[in-house]
């Protein structure tokens, strides 16, 4: 939600509960006929309010989606190699040490490596 978006509920709220304190004011007065005409003011101001906020969400919603969508056309291109990417990263998860994944397992980092026989 932007500043103006804020700015524009606060004062379509604040203008509401003015109206609504000038609605009791002039209930008490018995001129109910402008009481109610200041209380349906106050709520079309308030139904407003309401109609900007859900308007902003909505606008945030379709950018949020727009942008996932062009990253997944960003994407798109690394999806043929998905499958090497995957194996690649099996394979590192499965050695026993970095350095035995990095040379194909003829050398091994001897401090963190798992690998039992290190004579290979």
């Amino acid at each position: 939600m932007t500043g103006t978006t804020r700015a524009l509920r606060l004062a379509c709220v604040t203008a509401a509960v003015y109206l609504t304190v000038l609605a009791y004011t002039s209930a008490l007065h018995r001129a109910h006929g402008h009481a109610a005409a200041l209380c349906c003011t106050a709520f079309l101001l308030l139904t407003a309010a309401r109609r900007e906020t859900l308007a902003a969400r909505d606008r945030r919603a379709a950018a949020v989606r727009a942008e996932r969508a062009a990253r997944a056309r960003a994407y798109a291109d690394d999806r043929p190699y998905a499958a090497e990417y995957a194996r690649g990263w099996l394979d590192l998860h499965a050695s026993c040490c970095l350095t035995g994944w990095h040379t194909g397992g003829t050398d091994h980092d001897l401090v963190h490596c798992t690998r039992k026989d290190h004579s290979r």
